[in-house]
């Protein structure tokens, strides 16, 4: 490590959502991402891990480090980007972006830190809730069931950003930011609720008020491709890493959010003890009307042919991109940044073949055999 090096690296994003601290670090032994360095202990040093916001005084930003950790040249003042001169820094670390794990389930740290009033969330008999494991068609579900239950009003889907219209129950932010059960306590009922947590760690209010569950769920080749693009642009996360080292980590459940298969075979196991509806990406892709009067039904919402079309053109792929109500655009550069990638990057049926390797496929193919064998859940990874 160069402590001549600037402790910004060119990833970096600074902006003025929040204002936090960051602190020297005076271990010899710092976490960085799930692994560790050690660094030799230099009084008036300050060393930055990787994946923590690292925040100036005074609202004057917050940033989150990439890449190799850096000293600082001076106490309590580290350098700034390049053309943005010097930001004063005090003592407390912010948010690190690594896992905790919750009753065995990776989750991102601030998430774990505030699992409490998560567990102990009050469902309401009315509330519906949308699950599915990340990137597997969450956005995509929650604009049909949106405009289904708005009947087909396009103006009344576009009165807010997806994430208001529809709150993440287990997201925590740093504050001022209402995490995801404070912002649902504020919505009144019939509350539309998302999630991307396995079956067991549902809060059980909404199995004991028997609330209704719409599951969807994507092929593993394509989820993980998908997953792993996201993780990129997504800087409250882990950094992803190599492509070869995030596919294992997808097949060993060490993602945040935790196995692909322990959370699709999670809820289909219970599909006939709860009220569950179970849906396919691929289905959806195949078919988006059939899939659309399958969630009316469960909804017992009843849409004139006309309406169910519009629907279907409402939440098109082309249009949902382009639509900054659905997009994410309005999430700031420094938690999405679009110019890595796109939230909406593909919505393809078979992309993963653009990606793994004839021999990564052959390795992931025998061990989803072994995982899934017995299961009776079959996936379809091309229409």
């Amino acid at each position: 490590m160069n402590p001549a090096c600037g402790i910004f690296p060119n990833s970096c994003r600074a902006t003025s959502l929040l204002s936090l601290r960051v602190s020297f670090l005076h271990s010899d032994s710092v976490r960085a991402r799930g692994g560790s360095f050690t660094s030799q202990r230099r009084p008036g040093w300050a060393v930055i891990v990787p994946g923590h916001w690292v925040g100036a005084g005074a609202g004057s930003g917050l940033c989150r480090c990439r890449g190799t950790p850096r000293y600082g040249t001076q106490p309590g003042w580290l350098p700034a980007p390049p053309g943005t001169g010097r930001l004063q820094v005090q003592l407390l670390v912010a948010w690190p972006a690594g896992l905790k794990l919750v009753h065995g389930i990776p989750l991102m740290e601030p998430i774990a830190q505030q699992w409490g009033p998560i567990e102990d969330f009050q469902a309401w008999p009315d509330d519906l809730l949308i699950s599915t494991y990340p990137k597997a068609g969450t956005t995509w579900m929650q604009e049909i069931v949106d405009l289904i239950l708005v009947r087909g009003d396009v103006e009344k889907a576009c009165r807010a950003p997806t994430h208001i219209r529809i709150p993440f129950l287990e997201i925590c932010s740093p504050p001022p930011v209402p995490s995801g059960v404070q912002q649902l306590a504020n919505v009144p009922p019939p509350r539309v609720i998302k999630t991307h947590l396995p079956f067991q760690l549902v809060p059980k209010s909404f199995w004991e008020n028997r609330c209704k569950v719409i599951y969807v769920a994507r092929n593993a080749k394509d989820n993980l491709v998908s997953y792993y693009f996201f993780d990129q642009m997504n800087k409250t996360q882990p950094e992803p890493g190599p492509w070869e080292l995030y596919l294992q980590k997808f097949m060993d459940g060490k993602l945040a959010w935790g196995s692909w298969y322990d959370h699709v075979c999670g809820y289909w196991a219970e599909r006939a003890n709860h009220r569950i509806l179970y849906v396919f990406y691929e289905d959806m892709k195949e078919d988006p009307a059939r899939e659309i009067r399958r969630v009316m039904d469960f909804l017992e919402v009843e849409l004139p042919p006309e309406v169910l079309e519009k629907i279907v053109q409402q939440t098109s792929f082309q249009i949902m991109k382009e639509n900054p109500m659905a997009n994410y655009s309005s999430i700031p550069s420094v938690i999405f940044d679009q110019t890595i990638s796109p939230f909406m990057r593909k919505g393809e049926v078979g992309d993963w073949k653009n990606h793994f390797t004839v021999a990564q496929s052959e390795a992931f193919d025998a061990h989803y055999q072994r995982r899934m064998e017995g299961t009776g859940l079959h996936f379809r990874t091309q229409i």
